[in-house]
């Protein structure tokens, strides 16, 4: 194993912004071929990955605090424990997923009826999500496998995985979406499968690579007792840092209520819009990644000042990057709109609220970057708190006004959240710039 494998943010954000972006490539191929079955699976598929991406904050809660603690200690330079913190991180985040699994099959129906979707959307919804959660499990292996590589510094293998899983995924989703080879059209029923199957695939692949490249054996010597207390570890950083993400969930699934008030149209050119929005916001996601296992490694090597540095130098280019192609996707939004759809009714309504998305992401970027440095510090609590006040306040209040109140639909819904992103954006930059995280960690 590389256990001194070289540092660099670029060597670190590239092949995470390749896995994302290819991943968005094969996920908008996948709405294109969906929207080809019909627009109402479209918006009820967009609208439970809601729910998906909320189950996946669970499993999260283990694997972002994992990924701190493996960075912290590789920095220290202390290599058992941060191989006992990824061993006992396995199995733990296992025994939830399954239980995670449980919940889903049972309460399928109901989760996805709280959105508020629809008669028919509700009907194709709900089977597409029994699917997809039933096998949370897998999932949750996924992630923390992902996360072990990316924390060594192997990013480009998890790259690798994510590129052959999702070919599978296409292969799969074009035959059960328009029945080829014989197949029964299944439409969103397919896709489920599709997905379900192409991610089984990829743990096994990574499960080989992390032994052979890593030289960890996660699946024996796995010393439970003796390593409990990493838990409590993990835990202290992960429930914080998830907590964040749970609130900002929470809040988006409110938001989708409201817009669902203006009917499938409007969650159609929602769920059409967050489709093309993924080739901005995977830029900030993959430089944020980087910047945490970096900000990690050099708080736990005690270069704090340096961490600081690098962490402005990280937003400053990848700001300039996301204001370039959020002006690129706004300039031709009506013709990416129209990749997906010929209904003029969702092509006005997502034209039209694609123009907040340059406001919207740039808040994002400054949001991502500094929580995300934070996080990988140790610094969790903070941005717990100015979730609470900020979401709740400025993004579902905001939302409540604009949304309902004074009739802006999907357009102030977009706005809602937007000052959501920069109300916190700009607190995280000072607090950073003020270096109260330093204090924070050294206590």
């Amino acid at each position: 194993m590389s256990k001194n494998k070289k540092l660099n943010f670029m060597s670190l954000a590239v092949p995470i912004f390749i896995e994302m972006l290819l991943w968005t490539t094969f996920n908008n191929v996948d709405t294109i071929m969906l929207s080809r079955y019909s627009d109402v699976a479209v918006a009820a598929v967009g609208s439970t990955g809601q729910l998906v991406f909320f189950i996946m904050l669970f499993l999260q809660i283990i694997a972002t605090g994992t990924g701190i603690l493996i960075s912290q200690n590789l920095g220290k330079r202390d290599y058992e424990k941060a191989e006992n913190s990824a061993k006992i991180a396995l199995y733990f985040n296992f025994l939830v997923g399954i239980l995670l699994s449980i919940l889903v099959f049972k309460y399928h129906f109901q989760m996805v009826k709280f959105l508020g979707l629809e008669d028919k959307a509700l009907l194709m919804g709900s089977r597409f999500y029994k699917i997809i959660g039933t096998f949370t499990f897998i999932q949750a292996i996924g992630l923390i496998n992902t996360t072990i590589l990316r924390s060594y510094r192997f990013p480009k293998y998890s790259m690798y995985i994510n590129i052959f899983s999702n070919i599978l995924n296409i292969i799969g989703n074009a035959i059960f979406i328009f029945g080829l080879f014989g197949m029964p059209v299944l439409g969103e029923v397919g896709v489920a499968i599709s997905t379900v199957f192409s991610q089984f695939i990829g743990i096994i692949i990574s499960f080989i690579i992390i032994k052979k490249k890593l030289n960890i054996h996660l699946l024996s010597n796995i010393k439970i007792k003796e390593n409990l207390y990493l838990l409590k570890e993990i835990g202290k950083i992960g429930i914080p840092s998830v907590a964040e993400n749970l609130l900002y969930n929470t809040s988006q699934i409110m938001i989708i209520k409201m817009v669902a008030t203006y009917g499938t149209d409007a969650l159609t050119a929602r769920a059409y819009i967050f489709t093309l929005l993924r080739f901005v916001f995977i830029i900030s996601i993959s430089s944020g990644s980087a910047a945490q296992i970096i900000t990690g490694f050099l708080a736990g090597a005690n270069r704090h000042r340096v961490a600081k540095k690098a962490v402005i130098k990280i937003y400053l280019q990848t700001v300039l990057l996301i204001i370039i192609v959020a002006t690129t996707l706004i300039i031709f939004r009506e013709n990416l709109i129209r990749i997906f759809t010929t209904n003029e009714a969702v092509i006005l309504l997502a034209k039209d609220a694609f123009l907040t998305i340059l406001f919207l992401e740039t808040g994002r970027t400054l949001n991502i970057i500094f929580i995300s440095s934070m996080k990988g510090a140790g610094d969790v609590i903070f941005p717990v708190i100015m979730g609470v006040i900020f979401m709740w306040i400025v993004g579902v209040g905001g939302g409540y006004l604009l949304v309902i109140k004074f009739g802006f639909g999907l357009f102030g819904a977009f706005i809602a959240t937007g000052l959501d992103e920069w109300s916190r954006g700009i607190i995280m930059f000072i607090r950073w710039i003020r270096g109260d995280w330093i204090k924070i960690i050294k206590k």
